[in-house]
């Protein structure tokens, strides 16, 4: 059967939620760097880092590209003498251990493509005068923990080209997985009990394009991310426009303002009423779509009150969203018959459903909006009965991203809860706890934050090549600078401090040993107990071909980081398990669900505990 509305969106695969770069790609000048910056910096001699890397890294650039972040700013170094008019690529690294460290090209052949390496204090700015050190092929210095340093290849004599490049340093002790981070937000206001004051007091909009005028400095550049963030949907086809703002305005006494009885917070700057994380995306038949963004399941309120930026928003109901969506346009219809439909879908919506079918004017003024739409109608995708049942099963903060009528179907229900996007490992972080990767998502198969960014373009249906690396960097290191909120409830010192020791000693440790908790090392379902629906997201065959996307499958499951524990309701990768109390059965064995892809089984490593220990434990875990 055919479905009247178009749902064409990019939800949380692997955890995440659709997020994208900004801007277009012009045939005749410089391809932004994101948003439409262009990589044109302001004052004098300011290069402009394209982004972090780490030590260990290799890594290819290119000096004549502007879409690999190249500026032509830079003619003379105090440290080096000749002319170095020719382009140059610039990164950015903190290192997390002092001794020596290497910075070179690798495999260089300076007869056929000269370049330079040169190391600069990135607290005196990305200019020719902050260079501590340079060398032709290579250069070594001393560099000191939590330090951050920027590392530059220029073109000698108007040598511009490809390279590669590495950096090694010395070796970094692991440390407290759950020591304080560095605040990183560039002044930016990402948690708030004022939804104005987290967007900024309406300075989002324009970010990137103001970015581009100095893209040396960090706070435009994570303003940028923000926007990213907020308003950016892929130009991904969405729900059309028509629809989307009929039922958010016409039908707020049922769906709340901006469909705000769905867990979505209305946005105070959109002049038609859409929820924050709700972009423009791309047309259909000729007429503009609404689609899903970072926000729309990665913002929201805490228990306290507060707006969070990042926050797992628990109390998006996802399912019901699009299921009224759906039936809303199918209602609008005269012949509109109820029993064509999923009775659990139906019965989700039925409030929507009435209210459309019970007033002929306002079904009058939907069809009047609807036809706009017609000749496109034929070749919208359509949900079979099983696939609205699927969405209707999903409670509030779960969901399956990899299901009709999204542009792939993997052929397996897989609900997964959101996660939160606090205290992401960097790559610093990565290398010093020697993980293959920053391990995103709840099977830990996302490298970094740029290849899984990337991945979201490709399932939108984009231009691969054209959202480059550089593009999504301000979103990246905007997502990177997220930092969970703290408890606003005082826990009792002693049992914060007795927890952590609990921690260790039960064995918590041992897989959440990484960067706030996440495992440095995948483990199996069967070693855990849970339910394993999820190790076939993407690959229902387990043949490691992941419908051909670039993706490299482990079909395991990753210890997730514990920041936030606080902030949700619900735990374990498919949302099944109620809270702390439930995981470490503090009132007893669960009462188990057992129905596939929804079980709450396994994760019993801390049922064995005592009452004290328990107590102390969860003291603990909800400080982090």
């Amino acid at each position: 059967m055919k479905a009247h509305a178009l749902l064409l969106v990019l939800p949380a695969l692997l955890g995440f939620t659709q997020c994208g770069p900004a801007g277009t790609t012009s045939n005749d000048s410089p391809t932004p760097l994101a948003g439409g910056a262009t990589p044109t910096p302001s004052g004098d001699d300011l290069c402009a880092p394209v982004r972090s890397v780490a030590c260990g890294e290799q890594w290819e650039g290119d000096t004549s590209d502007w879409d690999a972040g190249a500026t032509d700013v830079i003619d003379g170094w105090p440290v080096a003498v000749g002319n170095y008019a020719a382009p140059e690529v610039a990164y950015r690294v903190t290192v997390t251990a002092s001794g020596p460290a290497t910075f070179g090209l690798v495999d260089p052949a300076p007869s056929v493509l000269n370049h330079d390496v040169f190391v600069l204090d990135a607290a005196d700015g990305c200019r020719p005068e902050a260079a501590i050190a340079m060398g032709f092929n290579s250069v070594e210095f001393d560099a000191e923990a939590g330090r951050t340093y920027l590392l530059v290849v220029d073109g000698y004599d108007d040598n511009a080209g490809p390279f590669a490049a590495r950096l090694e340093c010395a070796a970094a002790s692991t440390g407290d997985p759950f020591a304080p981070q560095p605040d990183a937000d560039g002044g930016l206001t990402n948690v708030s009990p004022s939804l104005t004051a987290v967007l900024e007091d309406g300075a989002l909009r324009g970010a990137c394009e103001r970015w581009s005028g100095d893209p040396a400095d960090r706070t435009d550049m994570l303003l940028c991310g923000k926007e990213m963030f907020f308003y950016e949907g892929f130009g991904s086809l969405g729900v059309p426009a028509a629809i989307f703002d009929f039922m958010g305005t016409r039908l707020a006494d049922t769906v709340g303002p901006a469909f705000s009885a769905y867990g979505l917070v209305p946005d105070p700057y959109s002049d038609q009423g859409r929820p924050l994380g709700f972009p423009v995306g791309g047309d259909f038949a000729g007429r503009p779509t609404v689609a899903w963004g970072c926000a729309s399941c990665h913002f929201g309120q805490l228990p306290d009150g507060r707006f969070a930026v990042g926050y797992a928003n628990m109390e998006y109901a996802y399912g019901t969203h699009n299921l009224s969506l759906l039936l809303a346009a199918q209602a609008a219809n005269p012949m509109f018959d109820a029993s064509a439909f999923d009775p659990s879908a139906v019965a989700k919506v039925q409030d929507v459903i009435d209210r459309i079918t019970g007033d002929w004017w306002l079904r009058t003024q939907f069809v009047t909006a609807l036809i706009p739409l017609i000749g496109g109608l034929g070749d919208i995708p359509g949900l079979t009965l099983e696939q609205q049942a699927q969405y209707a099963s999903w409670a509030p903060g779960v969901l399956d991203a990899m299901i009709a009528p999204m542009p792939l179907d993997d052929g397996v229900a897989i609900p997964a809860r959101i996660k939160d996007l606090w205290s992401m490992p960097a790559p610093a972080e990565v290398a010093a706890f020697g993980m293959d990767g920053a391990r995103l998502g709840w099977n830990g198969d996302g490298p970094d934050l740029h290849v899984f960014l990337g991945m979201f373009v490709a399932l939108a249906g984009g231009d691969v090549d054209a959202w480059t690396p550089e593009r999504l960097t301000p979103l990246v290191e905007y997502m990177l600078s997220l930092r969970a909120p703290a408890n606003p409830q005082a826990l009792p010192a002693g049992d914060v401090a007795r927890g952590a020791e609990v921690f260790g000693a039960a064995g918590c440790a041992d897989c959440h040993d990484g960067p706030r908790g996440t495992g440095t090392q995948r483990v199996t379902y069967a070693a855990v107990g849970t339910d394993d629906a999820y190790r076939y997201l993407l690959d229902p065959d387990l043949t490691g071909d992941a419908f051909d996307l670039p993706a490299e499958l482990h079909h395991m499951l990753q210890p997730t980081r514990l920041t936030g524990l606080w902030t949700k309701p619900t735990l374990l990768h498919n949302g099944s398990v109620d809270g702390l109390d439930a995981l470490l059965c503090v009132d007893g064995p669960r009462d188990l669900v057992t129905e596939y892809g929804f079980g709450n089984q396994g994760h019993e490593q801390g049922c064995g505990l005592g009452p004290d220990d328990k107590d102390a434990l969860i003291a603990f875990l909800l400080t982090l």
